[in-house]
């Protein structure tokens, strides 16, 4: 069972890594936007597979996962003849904005159907010709975005090397005729932009852009972390994501400790504001960032202050609270994952990005164990066997987990204002550098 996991947990880290890399590399003007729609619907995918379960296997678990082992690998063989390289807009089409909009729509109103039926089959018992007829909704609302990719206006012009993207072809490239857009190195584009060759890192006025890798250039996973921002990132993301897995994992105990009846609403709220957190931070973040330049990392200090926020809510006690608690953790857990990822992008570029990614998500596995175990297990414990019961029952039982991990991310915003102050230049100047390209 343990290998069966370790291959399930890998494989879905493997589906990961290829398609943010590849939307990334297509779409690298719109990096916020395209990770918000693609960490949004991962949110959404379990409860989209629970209702295909309901609706057509339950309560036969066998088929079903024949179902999962079969269908997913499918999907990626019939992708691999269709999705390709793509080159950037040598203008920004508003056509392609309009197109982003509608995906955000689109998700929007799955995830909020989703949220009604979740809400229906925990309260009511629905037939299974109810639960088809949700699915084939749920299926029509999914093929949206096929609607989308048809609209005539998807067209993209051919790059050359003399203009102003973020983005040229290698003379190889050229060459051999391959459509496969790379970064060029944007530490030394922004040098150039602010001719004084000193972006970051302590560079001196005038001294020769080669000198030094600046934040923005592509970073191989070595050069990485030897840098103050990446421990930064990686220390932030781990007191973020890690305090709210904690949340998560212990929702419905701490509910159950609390005699709440509320557990399936808490787990909806949880499921269908994580989307939102993806979806919006994303979209949001990337808005500020090409209007006034602000640092996505502001983004991320924001919303490790609501999870400290949701903490606190928890740690009351208070049912009525603990909606808006479940809200919150939601919210800001999946804004972390999206904020992230395009903020790693941007720092250390797209050359080595599959590395650099899946290295910063090891610190929500090491925060989530930490803060998991040894400390919300161990507490919980600690509670149960001084009452001398089994299940530990009051408020006491995750008061002081929750204290503590609020103070966890009280100590990631202090990261985070070092690594906003750190990068507050760099980011004024992609804003600038994208801005003479459009």
């Amino acid at each position: 069972m343990c290998g069966i996991i370790m291959l399930g947990t890998n494989g879905a880290t493997w589906f990961n890594t290829a398609v943010l890399v590849t939307c990334m590399r297509n779409f690298p003007s719109d990096r916020g936007v395209v990770v918000g729609l693609l960490k949004g619907f991962i949110g959404l995918s379990g409860a989209i597979f629970t209702q295909v379960y309901t609706a057509i296997y339950a309560p036969h678990t066998g088929p079903f996962l024949l179902f999962c082992a079969t269908f997913p690998p499918m999907v990626a063989l019939v992708s691999m003849l269709y999705i390709r390289p793509i080159d950037p807009p040598r203008n920004k089409d508003e056509a392609d904005d309009h197109k982003f909009t509608m995906l955000y729509i689109t998700g929007l109103v799955l995830a909020f159907y989703l949220m009604c039926i979740i809400l229906l089959q925990d309260f009511f018992v629905v037939r299974k010709a109810a639960s088809q007829f949700f699915m084939f909704i749920m299926l029509l609302i999914l093929l949206v975005p096929g609607a989308i990719s048809l609209h005539p206006a998807d067209g993209r012009q051919k790059i050359h090397p003399d203009t102003d993207s973020l983005f040229v072809k290698t003379p190889k490239m050229l060459k051999n005729s391959i459509r496969n857009p790379i970064t060029v190195d944007v530490g030394h584009r922004i040098a150039e932009l602010r001719n004084d060759g000193a972006v970051n890192n302590g560079g001196l006025p005038g001294s020769p852009s080669k000198s030094k890798l600046r934040l923005g250039s592509d970073y191989t996973l070595t050069q990485a972390v030897r840098t103050e921002d990446f421990w930064l990132l990686f220390f932030a993301m781990g007191c973020g994501t890690g305090s709210g897995l904690t949340a998560i994992n212990n929702l419905a105990q701490m509910a159950e400790s609390l005699n709440s009846k509320s557990i399936g609403a808490f787990v909806a709220l949880v499921s269908v504001w994580n989307f939102l957190g993806r979806l919006g931070s994303g979209y949001i973040s990337e808005f500020f960032m090409k209007r006034s330049g602000t640092p996505r990392p502001v983004f991320l200090l924001i919303v490790q202050a609501l999870m400290g926020s949701a903490h606190l809510l928890f740690a009351s006690s208070v049912p009525s609270l603990l909606y808006g608690a479940s809200i919150l953790v939601g919210l800001a857990h999946g804004a972390h994952w999206t904020l992230m990822v395009a903020t790693s992008s941007e720092l250390f570029g797209l050359k080595n990005f599959g590395a650099l990614y899946n290295t910063l998500s090891i610190s929500s596995t090491i925060g989530s164990y930490v803060l998991s175990v040894k400390l919300a297990g161990y507490l919980y414990d600690q509670q149960a066997a001084a009452a001398n019961v089994r299940r530990c029952k009051g408020p006491q039982c995750f008061r002081l987990t929750f204290l503590i991990m609020a103070l966890v991310c009280l100590i990631g915003c202090v990261a985070l204002v070092r690594l906003v102050s750190r990068t507050r230049l760099v980011y004024r100047d992609i804003q600038r550098l994208k801005a003479a390209s459009r």
